[in-house]
């Protein structure tokens, strides 16, 4: 009967992926200054910004449905693969990262802002700050992990070994997309912001991806369990 909740769960994870992507594109372009070529996603939220509440809240609820995808695996699954369930405890990882994304705000805007800049590397920075730059490499590590832990886990899954390819498609470029990154971040290059938001999308894109076919398989399985009764 857990398996019944499979769907809702999978369905829940894919509104997630498109909630936060609506958050930042809506959010972003209503709010004042911010640029979609050289601002981060975070600077959304920042004490500075006008749209921070509407965007903090949105962005802490889909952190929270994304937290359906890993028991939605969990319980389609079990824990026959424990390179399966690594990868969905990563997952978790990346949704409660997303989830706190939205509570520990960044003071002002360091990638456009040199005042802002100055004091993040001098450490005059709120402590809401800080946490907010310790906790997103952790949660941008845990996405990474996922897509590697699941490639690897539907290799070696019957009826599964065809999504191990777009797994890996999507490690390799969040790889080059986060190592890019951080060298344009570090010194507030022009870009930084449009490098981060093809990372990003890329990795949601993947969450969304695998949400759907886990509904796919869970929606036929449940469909031909009912006609089986109705018979």
């Amino acid at each position: 009967m857990k398996r019944a909740w499979v769907p809702r769960l999978a369905l829940a994870a894919m509104a997630a992926q498109a909630l936060f992507t609506l958050d930042w594109i809506v959010n972003g372009f209503l709010t004042e200054r911010w640029s979609f070529f050289d601002n981060t996603i975070s600077d959304i939220g920042a004490l500075e910004a006008d749209q921070a509440a509407v965007y903090n809240v949105l962005l802490s609820l889909s952190g929270l449905l994304t937290l359906a995808l890993p028991v939605a695996l969990l319980l389609w699954f079990g824990r026959a693969s424990r390179l399966l369930v690594a990868g969905a405890v990563s997952i978790a990882v990346f949704g409660v990262g997303q989830f706190l994304d939205g509570l520990l705000r960044e003071d002002c805007w360091p990638t456009t802002d040199g005042a802002c800049r100055a004091a993040m590397e001098a450490g005059d920075l709120s402590w809401h700050h800080t946490g907010h730059e310790i906790e997103s490499v952790l949660t941008v590590l845990a996405l990474v992990a996922s897509t590697v832990l699941l490639a690897l886990a539907f290799r070696r899954i019957e009826g599964w070994e065809d999504i191990s390819a777009p797994s890996w498609a999507a490690f390799i470029f969040l790889v080059g997309g986060f190592a890019a990154f951080v060298p344009l971040y570090d010194d507030s290059a022009r870009g930084v912001g449009l490098v981060q938001k093809l990372a990003v999308t890329v990795g949601v894109g993947w969450l969304a991806y695998v949400a759907g076919r886990l509904w796919s398989v869970s929606s036929s399985e449940a469909e031909d369990r009912s006609t089986e009764l109705a018979r």
